[in-house]
């Protein structure tokens, strides 16, 4: 071999050699930092259509749901289908229902780490011993729908007393289509009609990935990156596929006028004909604290907002924020919008503190 071709074959070596060390240092670096963007989101197969309601979790199911490389929980639904405790229908202990969306639900933690578990527990320390407090949580849902779950669960329950957690997007929820969820071969569907579950079904048929690119995605982050470069890689990254993801355009606008002042109404009429306290607790928002306040505000109108109580808890969320020497944003996952468990603890605890006087005023046998 003459010095020309030595020469050639040695820098050929070189270079594949900073290659590699060049692709190794970079799979070192995506490990080490982790960004959510190469996290796999895996949603819980708990989801089965509903005509009313667009969907709901089925009874006694257990799930599992990962994102952003910190929410990793399996989640495990009651008899009734909630992501809650099971339930005793003694009508003769006081009760509490909770109605609202995935901050309700809490699906991200366990069970016994969610806020309604917390609110129960203070509860009963505080001088309500029996007091029974019901998650009726349902995510991705909007007023409309928390309504309709407290319509179908107040005879069953007989609540002296209704929390809805509004957050800032129940508005909008309301606002858009009704959307259906159900759980195929895996994947959970989120579509708006029978079209878009057919042609996301389709798409799954034509880009259902092979064993061995699993097997590359859950081990090489590297991989994790080009997924994004190639039809069928949202199949890889994520079980939860909407028409979006998949390239169909939507139009999520709802059709008809939407009455937000006629939701509320028929809340308080509720709460009239059934003689149970009625509080609108806003959950707070990572962005800006007062957000779920604001929308309130922004989209009832004030004759409305006169008949509903909303009860303003970020005060005592500020005080007990202080007391565990904690920052506002501590309350929250680090990629994600959602209290995390330490943020459900204090959510729970300062509910308590305001709900407890309520519950004093109106008497209820302890």
């Amino acid at each position: 071999m003459n010095i020309s071709n030595r020469r050639r074959y040695k820098n050929l070596a070189l270079v594949l050699t900073g290659i590699f060390f060049g692709l190794f240092f970079a799979e070192l670096t995506l490990r080490f930092f982790k960004p959510p963007q190469l996290s796999v989101t895996h949603m819980p197969c708990i989801y089965i259509k509903d005509e009313q309601l667009g969907y709901r979790y089925e009874p006694n199911a257990t799930g599992w749901i990962y994102r952003n490389f910190e929410i990793d929980n399996i989640v495990k639904t009651n008899s009734l289908g909630f992501h809650d405790i099971e339930h005793d229908m003694n009508d003769k202990v006081p009760r509490l229902l909770v109605i609202g969306d995935s901050f309700t639900a809490s699906t991200h933690i366990d069970i016994s780490k969610g806020w309604t578990q917390t609110l129960q527990k203070e509860l009963r320390k505080m001088g309500y011993p029996s007091m029974d407090v019901v998650n009726l949580g349902l995510d991705g849902t909007g007023t409309n729908v928390h309504l309709a779950l407290l319509n179908k669960y107040i005879p069953t329950f007989k609540p002296d007393l209704v929390i809805l957690a509004f957050y800032e997007n129940d508005v909008e929820d309301v606002l858009k289509k009704r959307k259906f969820r159900e759980c195929n071969e895996g994947y959970v569907l989120s579509y708006q009609n029978d079209k878009e579950r057919s042609e996301i079904i389709t798409y799954i048929e034509k880009h259902n990935q092979s064993k061995f690119s699993s097997w590359l995605f859950n081990n090489i982050y590297l991989f994790r990156v080009m997924s994004y470069l190639y039809p069928g890689g949202v199949l890889l990254r994520t079980n939860y596929i909407t028409p979006i993801k998949v390239g169909i355009k939507v139009d999520e606008k709802a059709t008809t006028p939407v009455d937000i002042d006629g939701i509320f109404k028929k809340l308080t009429i509720l709460a009239q004909q059934h003689k149970f306290i009625l509080l609108v607790i806003p959950v707070p928002s990572k962005n800006k604290p007062t957000a779920s306040i604001d929308t309130l505000r922004n989209n009832i109108s004030e004759s409305m907002l006169a008949q509903i109580d909303i009860v303003d808890i970020s005060p005592i969320i500020q005080e007990l924020l202080m007391k565990y020497n904690k920052a506002y944003n501590e309350l929250f996952w680090k990629h994600g919008d959602h209290l995390n468990a330490f943020g459900n603890l204090i959510f729970g605890l300062a509910s308590a503190e305001v709900i407890k006087n309520y519950l004093d005023a109106s008497a209820i046998d302890r």
